[in-house]
């Protein structure tokens, strides 16, 4: 994974609290599958947040934009939400030998918070894997 620019969200108005925060273009997938075909996902990894708040299920996406691969398939094009759990992004077919990797590129998306959200620092970790089925 690689950022494409500050993965950092600022609420600093309670109109922010209201609508959905993206930062466009946030992040690149380089994914290269040179034996086999595999399967890439995504989930929260850690989350940590001030005493007294009541994490919700769904805090952030991620929403594909574009890539530059003729190998995929099953690629998630809408925004998926991001949990525990892994949520599959897309299967990548055994690459060529003449390329090093395919590029993802996405968007990511913190949910409007609403005003449950108590004020102080929100900390995500993205946990991105590659598996082969």
């Amino acid at each position: 994974m690689v950022p494409n620019t500050a993965l950092n969200f600022f609420i600093n108005d309670a109109s922010d609290l209201e609508v959905d925060q993206i930062i466009q273009n946030a992040l690149t997938l380089r994914v290269a599958s040179k034996v086999k075909t595999s399967i890439i996902s995504a989930r929260l990894q850690n989350f940590t947040y001030p005493p007294g708040f009541i994490a919700p299920s769904t805090v952030l996406s991620l929403d594909w934009i574009s890539d530059n691969s003729n190998k995929d398939y099953n690629l998630i094009t809408g925004p998926i939400a991001l949990t525990n759990m892994d949520q599959m992004l897309f299967n990548q077919k055994k690459m060529p030998g003449s390329v090093d990797y395919f590029s993802y590129y996405y968007n990511l998306i913190l949910t409007a918070p609403g005003y449950n959200y108590v004020p102080g620092t929100y900390s995500f970790t993205i946990q991105f894997t590659m598996t082969q089925p």
